[in-house]
């Protein structure tokens, strides 16, 4: 009866598991391990996970910020360290190390040597929540939210909307395929393909 709601691969083959309201569960050579607020995991819904080139699992959490898991211990970064949200829903780290952490309604913050930086509406977000964060291959972060998706590039963001054929609705998830592709998945609008300057999109009446 657990509901699952993130998942990741760690680099030596073990799958770690995020779940609401009963905290991480790590699979590893065919046995669980649980990992819950009593070992120093700030919250017990968990809604995204990510390893970062050094090894450590990063797990942002509903309501107990962002959790950095390394020698299995756990440091939180919350809004006592400068987060504008405690509510997080996606974590990445760039190509530079840097940490990008989107939150429910604190935009997006960007987390290097121990500082914070917060892009949110008054940026040009269109709006404070971001679902998910994606790095292409030419180091541009494209940020989906609630009202569509916006791209940061050299600290200045664009948004993409409808008049260019971009979803306007709430994203759930972006992915980058192996031709470079963008695929933007929405909540009411259905799935987005993003390649070679055209936007095709895919609904029920396209078999979805």
């Amino acid at each position: 009866h657990v509901v699952v709601s993130s998942m990741v691969e760690d680099r030596e083959g073990s799958l770690w598991v995020g779940t609401v309201e009963d905290g991480i569960r790590r699979r590893r050579q065919g046995r669980w391990e649980a990992y819950r607020t009593s070992h120093g995991l700030s919250d017990e819904t968990v809604q995204a996970l990510m390893e970062d080139r050094e090894g450590n699992i990063w797990i942002g959490t509903l309501s107990g910020g962002v959790n950095r898991l390394a020698g299995g211990k756990f440091t939180t970064f919350g809004k006592e360290e400068g987060l504008s949200d405690n509510r997080v829903q996606s974590v990445l780290e760039d190509r530079q190390g840097i940490l990008w952490i989107g939150t429910w309604d604190g935009g997006l913050n960007r987390l290097t040597g121990g500082s914070v930086a917060v892009y949110n509406t008054k940026n040009g977000l269109p709006a404070n929540s971001v679902t998910s964060i994606l790095e292409d291959q030419e180091n541009v972060l494209w940020v989906g939210g609630f009202k569509g998706l916006s791209r940061l590039k050299d600290g200045r963001l664009t948004r993409y909307g409808a008049k260019k054929g971009f979803p306007t609705d709430e994203l759930l998830s972006i992915l980058r395929d192996r031709q470079g592709s963008l695929w933007i998945a929405s909540m009411d609008s259905g799935l987005y393909k993003f390649s070679g300057g055209r936007v095709t999109a895919y609904r029920k009446k396209d078999g979805l």
